[in-house]
Order: structure tokens, then sequence, then C-alpha cells
């Protein structure tokens, strides 16, 4: 990890373990969460997202904890912008209501290449 922040080589399979909180630090309740979305940008400026309906995001362990798994393919990664202290959001839905929680600065995403 480049200073402290998961890192994403481009090319290969990752799952990513988040948090999500509010402002004031408690975890976001994610029991009655319809569809758990995670957007990341792609090289072409377009959005890579992968959902909880799809399998690609799971909830971990008890919900009230608001811990999710983000499993990305080695072909989803290699899509993905090259960059240190890179973005991404998580779009919470529950019903008619719509959650996005942007986390900023929070990976680094490297060339898979030697």
């Amino acid at each position: 990890m480049a200073g402290g922040r998961p890192e994403i080589i481009k090319g290969s399979d990752r799952t990513l373990r988040v948090t999500i909180r509010y402002t004031n630090g408690d975890p976001v309740d994610l029991t009655n969460k319809d569809e758990i979305t995670a957007c990341f940008k792609k090289e072409d400026g377009t959005s890579l997202e992968v959902t909880l309906t799809g399998g690609a995001v799971v909830k971990v362990g008890n919900p009230l904890l608001g811990k999710i798994d983000i499993t990305l393919t080695d072909t989803e990664t290699s899509l993905l912008e090259a960059s240190q202290k890179a973005n991404f959001k998580v779009i919470l839905d529950e019903g008619t209501t719509r959650d996005i929680v942007r986390f900023t600065q929070q990976i680094d995403i490297f060339e898979g290449d030697c």
C-alpha cells in the first residue's frame, strides 16, 4: 500500500474492503439497502460500475457496521484510469432514497506492465 491507501494493479483481480460512514464517523446501516453501486473512472472517461445485485459488491458481516467488499475482475481493473490518490464513489439505494458517498484520494491504481 502506497501512503497507506489500497492499491489496484491494472489487469489483476482485486477486492477492496470499504467501511461507509457518515461525516460524524458513525457507520451507515446497510440493512435495508436495495442496491449498492461502486463507481470508478475508466481510462476513456466513462464509469465502471459494479453492483450488489450483480454480485460484485457484498455486505460484510453485520450490516449495521457499514462494511462492504467491492470485487473487480482483471478485465475490469484493466479498464481503470491509472492514478495515485484516485477517487471513487458508492451509491446507496433504499427504495426511492439515494445517497452518494465519495471516497476522495482513497486508492492508488497502477499500470500492470513490468
